[in-house]
């Protein structure tokens, strides 16, 4: 199980796992506003599409009582959703990314559109909230498929694979 810091920024420790980015500052200081003291925040990470399919950011915070979704310059763009009003959570396959939906009792669904690379990290944060919403132990992998290069950014030709565009030619030919 992954445990996670008190803090909503993640800027006091090391990365503990892929499941808890470092929010910005605002974004940060308005979620602590209405967490409580003694609440744990297990997942925070952000989707980088908006709902009209432009780029943006959208975080999911998942504590031990509620889930979150903020986006960044929204005003008051904070919805908060205890988790005994979880309904059905899904993870749905869309042309270049997905989409993470949580059905809520009465309102419209709750989502957060991501790109194709965020897909296995939205997978894994759709168990963790079901495993949560059942009163069930958060169990969280310790990494993910990797399937951007960490120095460019490009797709890398096969997931976990080497970027041919940052294998360092001249090195390779020595060992050669």
């Amino acid at each position: 199980m992954t445990e996670a810091p008190r803090s909503t920024t993640g800027d006091e420790s090391p990365a503990i796992s892929p499941f808890l980015e470092t929010m910005p500052e605002p974004v940060a200081a308005r979620l602590d506003e209405v967490l409580q003291p003694d609440e744990e925040v297990r997942v925070r990470v952000t989707a980088d599409l908006m709902d009209g399919g432009e780029y943006g950011s959208r975080w999911l915070v998942l504590t031990d009582r509620r889930l979150f979704s903020l986006s960044p310059g929204d005003g008051d763009g904070l919805v908060q959703l205890p988790l005994d009003q979880v309904g059905e959570v899904r993870t749905l396959e869309l042309v270049g990314g997905g989409q993470l939906e949580v059905d809520r009792r009465e309102e419209a669904p709750l989502t957060w559109r991501y790109s194709g690379s965020l897909v296995p990290r939205f997978v894994e944060v759709a168990a963790g909230i079901r495993q949560l919403a059942k009163q069930e132990t958060l169990t969280l992998p310790t990494e993910i498929e990797r399937t951007r290069c960490d120095q460019c950014g490009r797709f890398l030709p096969e997931k976990d694979g080497l970027c041919p565009f940052c294998i360092r030619k001249w090195d390779t030919l020595k060992r050669i």
